[in-house]
């Protein structure tokens, strides 16, 4: 019975694999052609998964200080690339934003810190290596530069569990536990009043994600069709509290929910995230496969239980799965948990399953690979030719998108500007098709004013309204919809609605008060006075 023991693969691996035909059935009942290609990204995860274990357990005796190491140099290069920002040496990689790092957001840098962070803290602890003490000095600088809250949460939380294992730590909680206590309830209360707004945001987020998966079922709708289902839901929910009547908005203005409501791509939750489109079962066996990696980790006492405690906390509040650096770490941290398990088996034996495992995973992944490398390489081509889109060069803008389409009509933005090219050159049936597509992928109140604007100018007036209210319910907190609505009214000449919607415009109170708002309301003032309708 030891000897079969020793053959069978890892718990670890055993969940994986359930995980990923889970997940392969469930995209492959609910998903389409879209659902399909995506899908491909999970091949090549679970391919590195297991050749890490391979690797691990080829070379067990230096895998460990090799991987925290790396992890800690992967650190101190995007801390000090963080650094070289700040001072303006190196652009970031969005313009609103002046520390990225290697990211698009501070908000996933921040993160990834928050995981190297807490890799070396809890290694000079244990160590006190230099490498250590450079990857959190400069964390503690970069830092802050950041404003994540999500990462100072996924550090604390991290700290709480090191005194509660660690018996040296232990003694110290005992100690000073009302200091700790209150540390902890200082930094819950920072969290939530630092952004309020935002943190509340987040907090809908969460309720309508909850409230996607029951929409659907618990089966999930597919991958890549999150944000699109979550739209809908958001929609059903506020066409519950906000009513459309002969051009007025009725709506309760003490509604603290329709000022957070957003129409976001990502679900600031990549547990929910995972039930939403694959279904609650994958969900929970995500989470069966995170635990079992923790207690793993901390049998074998690794640092890099840290790492994957602050990332899974992260991914509490941001979308880490979406990022290759996270699924790198986590992919590292979970094949070495796996070794955790059966560091016991010797020879060929301990890697023969995660050869055969790795072996399998390439050969599937390999084929897919080079169409995911197309992908990628035509989503560039298509950034560098945004600005025809942007200088209103639509005839040349919608050949160029019309030679892409084939590898980028998984791309929500490529799809709402390649719609609107051809909307601008009055192709209104492709423009439509082109549209409806999009509304698969994302929740953009564009795509539905747009598909608005294709109606009304083909003369369907009622489908038009509905698709301008359908785009005010998916962010009720917006302008631009009503003024839509407005001039749609005025259009057809509807006196007594185009008036009502005017006056709701003039009372509406948006999110945010900014020179677009204002500008809607002069030219919807300038549409009243040019149509010499009295006004009192």
């Amino acid at each position: 019975m030891k000897f079969l023991k020793t053959l069978c693969p890892s718990i670890e691996d055993i969940l994986v694999l359930i995980l990923f035909v889970s997940m392969l059935l469930s995209n492959r009942m609910n998903g389409d052609e879209v659902s399909a290609h995506l899908f491909n990204n999970v091949y090549v995860i679970a391919a590195g998964y297991f050749l890490a274990r391979l690797l691990i357990a080829v070379n067990q005796r230096h895998a460990h200080d090799a991987i925290v190491i790396s992890v800690q140099l992967w650190t101190v290069f995007e801390a000090l690339k963080g650094i070289l920002q700040i001072v303006g040496i190196i652009s970031s990689n969005n313009s609103l934003f002046a520390c990225t790092g290697s990211f698009d957001n501070p908000g996933p840098y921040g993160g990834f810190l928050a995981v190297g962070f807490s890799i070396s803290v809890f290694w000079l602890l244990e160590k006190g290596k230099a490498l250590s003490w450079a990857s959190v000095i400069l964390c503690c600088v970069v830092l802050p530069s950041t404003q994540s809250r999500a990462a100072l949460v996924a550090i604390t939380v991290c700290g709480v569990i090191y005194l509660v294992t660690n018996t040296k730590a232990r003694s110290y909680a005992r100690k000073y536990w009302k200091l700790i206590v209150l540390l902890v309830i200082v930094v819950c209360m920072v969290v939530f009043a630092f952004k309020r707004q935002s943190a509340s945001g987040r907090l809908f987020i969460n309720r309508m994600n909850v409230r996607t998966m029951v929409d659907n079922g618990m089966r999930g709708v597919g991958m890549g069709h999150f944000s699109s289902a979550y739209g809908n839901s958001q929609m059903a929910y506020f066409k519950e509290r906000i009513e459309f009547t002969d051009g007025i908005v009725v709506y309760d203005e003490s509604d603290a929910e329709r000022q957070v409501a957003d129409a976001p791509n990502a679900p600031f939750n990549d547990f929910l995230r995972l039930g939403i489109e694959f279904g609650l079962w994958p969900m929970l066996l995500f989470v069966l496969l995170c635990g079992v990696s923790i207690r793993h980790l901390r049998m074998v006492g690794s640092p890099l239980l840290y790492g994957l405690v602050a990332m899974l906390v992260f991914m509490l509040f941001s979308y880490p799965l979406s990022e290759w650096q996270f699924l790198t770490v986590m992919i590292i941290c979970m094949a070495y948990g796996a070794w955790g398990s059966c560091k016991d088996r010797v020879g060929m034996i301990r890697v023969g399953v995660p050869c055969v495992l790795s072996l399998l995973f390439v050969c599937m992944c390999v084929p897919k690979l080079g169409r995911l490398r197309e992908c990628r390489k035509d989503e560039k081509r298509w950034e560098s030719l945004r600005f025809l889109y942007e200088g209103k060069n639509y005839d040349n803008y919608e050949y160029c998108c019309s030679q892409l389409y084939d590898t980028q009509q998984y791309n929500c933005a490529f799809m709402y500007e390649y719609a609107y090219a051809l909307y601008m050159n009055q192709k209104y049936e492709e423009s439509r098709a082109i549209a409806q597509k999009g509304l698969k992928l994302s929740c953009n109140p564009l795509l539905y004013i747009l598909m608005g604007d294709l109606d009304k100018a083909q003369d369907r007036i009622i489908p038009a309204e509905q698709e301008y209210e359908n785009a005010f319910l998916i962010q009720p907190d917006r302008l631009y919809p009503l003024s839509k609505l407005a001039g749609l009214y005025h259009d057809i000449g509807d006196t007594v609605r185009f008036m009502n919607m005017v006056n709701c415009i003039r009372e509406f109170k948006p999110r945010v008060e900014s020179a677009s708002t204002r500008q809607i309301r002069y030219e919807i003032d300038q549409m009243v006075w040019n149509s010499g309708t009295d006004q009192e």
